[in-house]
C-alpha cells in the first residue's frame, strides 16, 4: 500500500465572484482538498473496496518537504484537452482541524477560461493524488452506522502529495473547490493565510 499512488476526490465546487472584479483578471482557485476524520467508501481496481478516513496531520510532513513539487492539475492531469498543463501556482497549502486547504491564482489561459464557467455552476470538486506512507488498516470490521457492510477500514496517518485540483467526479463529498475573482490589479501582494481561511471557510 505504501508505494501505491492513489487519487482521492472531494465535493461540490462553486465560484463566488466579488463585486466590481475586472473580467481581465483571472480568479483565484481555492478550496478544501481533504476532510479529516470523515469516512468514505473507496472502490477501484488497484486498491479494492474499503472504508477510508484521513487523520488530522496526515499532510503536515509533505507540506513542509514537498510543497515546491506539488502541482495544481485538472482531473489528475488526465483531462483529454488540458492534460498535465498546470492550472495555477500553489500559492497556499495548509492544514487546520477540518482538513487540507489550497489556493492559487489561475493562469490566464484558454483552458482556464473554459474551466471557470463549470466552477461557477458548481460542477467540480477537489481532487488529491497521493502516496500513502503510514496507515492503520483494520481487515475485520463489524458493521456500524458509518460502515453498514462491515468493509475493511483504513486510517491514513501520513501521505505524500503529488498533485491536487478540480475534478468532475468527487469521492470525498465534504470538501470544496472555488474560484474567487481578484479585485486588485497585478502585481499584488500574496494573500495572507488568515484572509485565505476566511474566504474558504
Amino acid at each position: 500500500m505504501a508505494a501505491l499512488v492513489a487519487n482521492r476526490n472531494g465535493g461540490a465546487a462553486s465560484v463566488q465572484a466579488e463585486a466590481g472584479a475586472s473580467a481581465s483578471i483571472m480568479p483565484m482557485l481555492m478550496g478544501q482538498a481533504a476532510a479529516f476524520d470523515s469516512w468514505t467508501e473507496v472502490s477501484n481496481r488497484e486498491e479494492g473496496r474499503f472504508m477510508e478516513r484521513v487523520a488530522e496531520g496526515a499532510f503536515r510532513a509533505t507540506i513542509a518537504k514537498d510543497r515546491a513539487a506539488i502541482r495544481v492539475l485538472l482531473d489528475h492531469g488526465q483531462h483529454p484537452h488540458v492534460g498535465r498543463l498546470p492550472l495555477a501556482p500553489l500559492e497556499i497549502i495548509t492544514e487546520d482541524p477540518r482538513g487540507l486547504f489550497y489556493g492559487g491564482t489561475l493562469f490566464d489561459t484558454l483552458y482556464n477560461r473554459e474551466l471557470v464557467p463549470g466552477l461557477r455552476a458548481g460542477l467540480y470538486g477537489s481532487s488529491v493524488r497521493w502516496i500513502v506512507t503510514r496507515e492503520d488498516p483494520v481487515r475485520r470490521v463489524r458493521s456500524s452506522a458509518t460502515n453498514p457492510e462491515g468493509l475493511p477500514e483504513r486510517t491514513v496517518r501520513e501521505a505524500r502529495l503529488v498533485e491536487l485540483g478540480p475534478t468532475l467526479f468527487p469521492v470525498y463529498r465534504s470538501t470544496t473547490a472555488a474560484a474567487r475573482a481578484i479585485t486588485r490589479p497585478r502585481p499584488y501582494p500574496p494573500i495572507t493565510l488568515d484572509a485565505f481561511m476566511r474566504k474558504v471557510g
